[in-house]
């Protein structure tokens, strides 16, 4: 297991880094993660990681909530806003279910689902849907219900044959019937006047093959396979629809939208089943991007990435925009370093045994308490030095010129950054660092400076692993070997 630093920024950072007088803690959470999207008559809401934040759809304001507020450091996989019961509810991979009164800001954590006796692994909160004051949350392992009144889980449904558990990706009720997309067993559904779905006989099976999705939308019943297929209930059987391209990674009624989404691309239906617009995510960026999910609010597209935060535009053609709060690049580091006036943080790794595979390209973030965050994500370090870096795992500051930085990378070399910008990566082909046979790899470490500015350097698996780098830049090199 590689080691890594989860980064939740609990630090009080002003009175340790900077002596500024005050003793309360400030998180600084990476939101570049979109996993989900809720949405109240007057908010938007993302969630990341490991935290949330909101946008005020009135006055654009920005609200972010963390473990800082009361939230868990688990990975949030699901978000729900009930507008009825001013409720925003946030479900985790672990089956935690945190529940947010948005009158009074007060959390409730509710960990039924944790204390069942499952598997871990099959606890993930998938999506969740309100019927009547009840949530519907669909798991890995079947359907759990969920009292907005009383604050309370009722039933569990395994429906899998003969009781079995299955994985519940997305639940919907059509014409009282609750329907449940499941992952490779079919579209089960039931009755909601049944006093007893938490028999499993009571649940029929409508189609056999794989689903991720599933919602009633314009008086129909649509629902998305795992090759990405939109089929559209007839009341005898599923027909065709429509192709995404592409498996779908999240599918949504969304006001008075059908919103459907791949990696690559965003598809908005109206009312009357009519595409209104397909983004592409090459539209967004030229560097590569990933859609996570999608939403429509009062004219407005959002648009959830993996990696890349989250983004806006109309619905008819128009400029997108990047309303992702400031924070690093990610919330997994793997080591900090602080300079007089800054932090900075690295997102690499390797594992006890020294291990870089599989390789990481992040980048790298620095923050300083003027400006706030700087990110330099990886395609522009790669684009900067005309060559890959990857899994970089230290960051080492000039302590006689803090505008000069070496970042380590335990595969690529030695990336110099002057000013805040990469200038040049050093490696086999244009230092004295070394790349040993059988890896191929310049795998450099620990960096420091002496008194008098050279740089030292480790330079992994060859037999001359310590490297200096001297003021004049000649490069010299001393045998470790016992």
């Amino acid at each position: 297991m590689k080691n890594t630093l989860r980064l939740l920024f609990l630090f009080g950072f002003y009175p340790l880094l900077f002596g500024q007088p005050t003793t309360l803690w400030k998180g600084y959470f990476s939101y570049n993660e979109i996993v989900d999207l809720g949405e109240s008559a007057t908010k938007v809401y993302a969630a990341s990681e490991n935290a949330l934040f909101s946008q005020d759809v009135l006055s654009d304001n920005i609200k972010t909530t963390n473990t800082i507020d009361g939230l868990s450091g688990q990975t949030i996989s699901a978000i729900y806003h009930s507008e009825t019961q001013h409720k925003t509810l946030v479900g985790y991979e672990n089956g935690l279910l945190i529940v947010i009164n948005e009158l009074d800001g007060s959390m409730r954590s509710v960990v039924d689902i944790i204390n069942k006796t499952l598997p871990p692994t099959i606890k993930k909160i998938n999506h969740m849907m309100e019927y009547q004051n009840t949530i519907y949350l669909s798991c890995d392992f079947g359907i759990v219900q969920y009292h907005l009144d009383t604050l309370q889980f009722g039933d569990t449904y395994f429906i899998g044959d003969n009781g079995a558990q299955i994985s519940v990706k997305q639940t919907a009720v059509f014409n009282n019937t609750l329907y449940a997309a499941t992952f490779i067993n079919g579209i089960r559904k039931a009755g909601l006047d049944n006093p007893n779905l938490n028999d499993f006989n009571q649940w029929t099976t409508l189609d056999t093959n794989g689903w991720t999705g599933i919602a009633a939308f314009s008086n129909s019943l649509f629902a998305v396979s795992n090759s990405g297929y939109v089929s559209q209930w007839n009341g005898t059987n599923f027909a065709n629809f429509s192709y995404l391209l592409a498996p779908a990674v999240d599918m949504r009624v969304s006001n008075s939208y059908l919103v459907f989404t791949t990696e690559n691309n965003v598809f908005v239906y109206d009312n009357d089943l009519v595409l209104l617009r397909q983004i592409q995510a090459a539209e967004l960026s030229a560097e590569p991007i990933q859609f996570s999910c999608a939403a429509v609010k009062n004219n407005t597209i959002y648009l959830g990435t993996t990696a890349n935060g989250l983004h806006t535009t109309t619905l008819s053609a128009g400029p997108f925009f990047n309303i992702t709060p400031d924070g690093p690049l990610r919330n997994t580091i793997f080591s900090l370093t602080k300079s007089p006036s800054a932090l900075w943080a690295v997102y690499g790794d390797y594992t006890v045994s020294y291990n870089p595979y599989p390789l990481d390209y992040y980048g790298i973030s620095k923050w300083d308490p003027n400006s706030g965050w700087l990110n330099l994500d990886y395609p522009e370090i790669e684009s900067a030095v005309g060559a890959e870096v990857a899994s970089v795992v230290r960051v080492t500051v000039n302590p006689a010129d803090e505008s000069q930085v070496f970042a380590s990378s335990f595969h690529s070399g030695l990336v110099e950054l002057n000013q805040d910008i990469p200038t040049a990566l050093f490696n086999q082909n244009n230092s004295g660092l070394e790349a040993p046979t059988v890896a191929n790899t310049v795998r450099i470490n620990g960096t420091a400076f002496d008194k008098n500015g050279n740089l030292w350097v480790t330079n992994s698996i060859i037999k001359n692993g310590l490297k200096v780098k001297k003021t004049s830049g000649q490069w010299q090199s001393y045998n470790l070997a016992l």
